[in-house]
């Protein structure tokens, strides 16, 4: 181990008193940066409760090609929650394309029309047909080549749970001055075999990161001598060639 110490020293010389930078404040005004956060706080709330928040979501179902039927009953192939029609009616998807079939004795609501049947559009259209039927509202969403149902619950039990965001004391995070700058006694970590790997990794990068950047600035050496104006440079020193 007593062949990594001056290279461990050496990087710790450099990196060390970077660690503690001391900065002006980065909040002037405390109060105002309160009412702030508070005031975010606020928006969002009123966001993730919202209609396209993320608490009504109550379900995504991936689509699979071919008929699939969808309902509360656990017979279906694609299940609702409980307070859906036990037998809503059957999604037809083939090449991209969905096709909705409603039973008779269930009512959705598109554009405020019932509908039987129904070609749908997904969001990535830009106008996504939006289902409705008492408190669920549903589209077809895609991401990358997959297909899926977004069910949204605007009785979601999750949306009147929630009061608030987190309080203050566990957003709040003030600058705080760094502590003077301490002596690190490195002798410790070379005890036992977990510090010993540990330390030879960090060493191991360390020559990794020199060595390359030692062959990039030698790279740029070689390519800068051999351009002709510096072949001709060296050779004017040598004085094989005189300047006119």
């Amino acid at each position: 181990m007593k062949q990594f110490l001056p290279f461990l020293y050496i990087s710790a010389f450099f990196l060390f008193p970077f660690a503690c930078k001391q900065s002006a404040p980065v909040i002037q005004d405390t109060s105002s940066y309160i009412e702030s956060v508070e005031q975010w706080q606020q928006n969002r709330l009123e966001g993730l409760k919202g209609k396209d928040g993320w608490l009504n979501l109550a379900g995504i179902y991936w689509l699979k090609d071919g008929k699939q039927t969808l309902g509360s009953d656990p017979s279906n192939d694609i299940v609702f929650p409980a307070k859906a029609p036990a037998f809503i009616g059957t999604i037809y998807l083939k090449d991209s394309l969905v096709h909705l079939s409603v039973n008779n004795d269930v009512e959705l609501v598109y554009e405020n029309e019932t509908v039987r049947e129904l070609d749908l559009s997904y969001d990535s259209s830009g106008e996504p047909s939006y289902i409705t039927h008492g408190d669920f509202a549903w589209y077809i969403m895609k991401r990358h080549t997959s297909l899926a149902i977004r069910l949204r619950d605007y009785k979601n039990p999750a949306i009147e749970a929630l009061d608030q965001i987190p309080p203050l004391r566990s957003l709040l995070l003030l600058p705080v001055p760094c502590h003077p700058r301490k002596t690190i006694c490195l002798s410790g970590l070379r005890r036992g075999k977990r510090h010993s790997r540990i330390i030879k990794r960090y060493v191991y990068s360390l020559i990794y990161a020199l060595l390359t950047k030692f062959y990039l600035v030698h790279r740029h050496f070689i390519r800068f001598m051999n351009k002709p104006e510096s072949i001709q440079f060296r050779l004017q020193l040598q004085g094989i060639i005189r300047v006119a």
